[in-house]
Order: C-alpha cells, then structure tokens, then sequence
C-alpha cells in the first residue's frame, strides 16, 4: 500500500479545490439571474460569500436568493406530472377528470 504524507494529501485537496471552482465558475451563465447561477455554484459546494465574489455581488445578496429559492423548492407539490401512471397515476387521473371527478 502506498503511503502518502499529509503534505501530499493537503497538495491534491488543494488543487480539487482549484478544479472545483473553475467548474463552477464555467457554469455561470449571463442568461440566468443571479438566483439561478447561485443555486447551482451552491450545489457545487461554494460558499454565499464565494458565490458572491464569482457573481460580483454581496454575500447578503446570494444568502437572500438561496433561501428564496429553498422556501419555493418546498412549496413545490411533491407529485408532479408525468408520463408514467405508475408513478404519478392519481395526479394523472385527477388531471383526466378535470375539477370533482367530471370530464
């Protein structure tokens, strides 16, 4: 088994942490809002104040719009429609029927 120094370990953390970034960085886009580019750098594991710095605005900025987006990912149904009546055959139905069952 190979043995490698905590130098070594702290080199290669170092530099995923590089690649990390410059991942995230290449998936910011000018055709979405700031909301949008910081919930996917969030995803990537970047912090609001990061975030911020790559979208050149204020962490409090970035903290307001991450939990915008939190509080209306949970108002979201959990059962949306889909293709599958396996899956979401109730919703389906309810959809089919129309309002009380009718046509």
């Amino acid at each position: 088994m190979v043995e490698i120094s905590d130098k070594q370990v702290n080199e290669i953390k170092a530099k995923l942490d590089v690649m990390i970034r410059l991942l995230a960085a290449s998936t910011i886009s000018d055709d979405r809002s700031i909301k949008d580019n910081a919930l996917v750098l969030s995803r990537a594991g970047l912090t609001p104040r990061e975030i911020a710095d790559m979208l050149g605005t204020t962490r409090n900025t970035v903290s307001v719009a991450l939990s915008t987006a939190r509080t209306r990912r949970a108002s979201v149904p959990s059962c949306l429609p889909c293709p599958s009546v396996s899956i979401c055959g109730s919703f389906l139905e309810s959809a089919r029927l129309g309002p009380a069952g009718q046509p």
